[in-house]
C-alpha cells in the first residue's frame, strides 16, 4: 500500500531537503503536497487526507502545536514527524502529548528521517492488518460451506505459488459457484466484502513473500472496485480474477527479465536520484536483480564501480553549487546527503585535490 505524505514548513530550503533525502520509492511513499505555514497545511490536509505529516514547529499563523492539535482530532491515526531548528522542551512536551513519532532537530539526518518514516509505515500496516482481520470469514461467517471454502482457498494459494494462472482462476470460479449455490443470488453486501478482503489479504501475503509490493500490481489494474449496498458478487469475483491474472503475468515478466537489465535505463535512474540516499541494494531491488549481478554489470558498462560513480556525480554537483552558485558549503553537503560535513570535506578534497574553499577562490 502506498501512503501519502505532506510537508509543512515555512522554510523552502528545508522542504527541498526533505524532498531530496527521503527514499520515496524504496519506502513506497508518495509526496502528496507541501505548505509554507500551519493554515495552508490545515487546508492541504482537508484536501488530501494524508497518512503522514512532516511539520515544523515554529511557523507564522498557525504553529506546529496548533496544527497537530487540530489534525489529531480529525484523524487519530495520523502519523506525525516534527522537524525543528530549536531544542525546545515545551515543543518536545507537546510532541509527546500528541503522540508524534519523534522530534528531529535541524539539520536533518537523512538516515534518521527515513528510519522514522519506515516506523510510520510499519505502524500503519499493523493498523491495516487489524482492520482487515475484522473482515476475515473465520472470525465472522458461520456458514455450513466454510470448511469447503477454506479448502478451496488453500488450493488457490498453491496455484499462486506455482504461478499457474489458469488453475488459480478456475479455483476462484469454483469458489464463486459454491457460494452462489449455497447462498443464492441475493448475497448480502457484508458477506461479499468479507470474502473479498479475505482473498485480497491472501493474495497480498503471497505477493509480499515473493518480495514485491501489492501497489506495484494494483497500479496496473484497469479499474477500481468500489463497494456499495447493491454491489454484485459476480463483479467482485471478476475483479479478483483480473487481479490474479495481473499479479501472475507481472511476476512471470519480472522472473524473465531478472537477468536482463537495461543499463542505459539504470544509469538514467541513478543520474536522477544520486542526490538522494541512494545505494546499490535499493537500485538492485528497484530493477529486480541481485546487487552482486548489478555491481558486476554496472562496472563493466560504466567503467567504474557503483559507489565511485555516485561520488563523482555528487562531487561535480557540489563543485557547481559552490563555485558556480555561491551556495554555503554546509548546505551543499546536506543537500547531497552528507550528514557528516567533515566526511564531505574529505571526499571533496580527495576527488578534486583541493578543499571546497580553495575551489571557490
Amino acid at each position: 500500500m502506498n501512503y501519502s505524505v505532506i510537508i509543512v514548513d515555512d522554510e523552502p530550503w528545508t522542504r527541498e531537503v526533505i524532498k531530496q533525502v527521503v527514499n520515496w520509492e524504496a519506502l513506497g511513499l508518495r509526496l502528496a503536497g507541501e505548505a509554507s505555514d500551519g493554515v495552508a497545511g490545515f487546508q492541504l490536509f482537508q484536501e488530501i487526507n494524508p497518512d503522514i505529516l512532516i511539520t515544523d514547529m515554529r511557523m507564522p499563523g498557525m504553529d506546529g502545536v496548533a496544527l497537530m492539535r487540530t489534525l489529531i482530532r480529525q484523524k487519530a491515526n495520523l502519523k506525525i514527524i516534527i522537524i525543528s531548528g530549536y531544542n525546545d522542551y515545551g515543543y518536545l512536551r507537546e510532541a509527546v502529548k500528541y503522540k508524534a513519532m519523534d522530534y528531529l532537530l535541524k539539520p536533518i539526518d537523512p538516515d534518521e528521517l527515513n528510519s522514522l518514516l519506515l516506523k510510520c509505515i510499519q505502524e500503519l500496516n499493523e493498523k491495516n492488518i487489524q482492520d482487515r482481520k475484522s473482515y476475515e470469514p473465520d472470525s465472522i461467517l458461520e456458514v455450513d460451506w466454510y470448511e469447503n471454502y477454506l479448502t478451496q482457498k488453500t488450493f488457490l494459494n498453491g496455484c499462486l505459488m506455482e504461478l499457474n494462472m489458469q488453475a488459480a482462476k478456475d479455483i476462484l470460479a469454483q469458489i464463486g459457484e459454491m457460494v452462489l449455490r449455497k447462498e443464492g443470488p441475493d448475497i448480502p453486501a457484508g458477506m461479499i466484502m468479507k470474502i473479498y478482503y479475505d482473498l485480497i489479504w491472501m493474495i497480498e501475503q503471497f505477493v509480499v513473500k515473493e518480495g514485491y509490493s501489492m501497489a506495484l500490481f494494483m497500479s496496473n489494474m484497469p479499474g477500481k472496485l468500489v463497494f456499495h449496498n447493491n454491489i454484485l458478487f459476480s463483479d467482485v469475483m471478476d475483479y479478483l480474477s483480473t487481479l490474479i491474472e495481473t499479479v501472475i503475468l507481472s511476476l512471470e515478466e519480472h522472473v524473465r527479465n531478472r537477468n536482463r537489465i537495461n543499463l542505459d535505463k539504470i544509469q538514467g535512474y541513478v543520474d536522477s536520484h544520486y542526490m538522494e540516499n541512494i545505494h546499490l541494494e535499493a537500485v538492485a531491488a528497484h530493477f529486480f536483480v541481485s546487487k552482486e549481478y548489478l555491481s558486476k554489470m554496472f562496472k563493466s558498462y560504466i567503467g567504474v564501480n557503483f559507489s565511485e560513480y555516485i561520488t563523482s556525480k555528487r562531487m561535480e554537483k557540489a563543485k557547481e553549487m559552490i563555485a558556480g552558485h555561491g551556495m554555503q558549503i554546509k548546505n551543499v553537503a546536506e543537500l547531497l546527503g552528507y550528514v557528516d560535513i567533515a566526511h564531505f570535506y574529505k571526499t571533496f578534497k580527495k576527488y578534486f585535490g583541493m578543499t571546497p574553499g580553495e575551489i571557490r577562490k
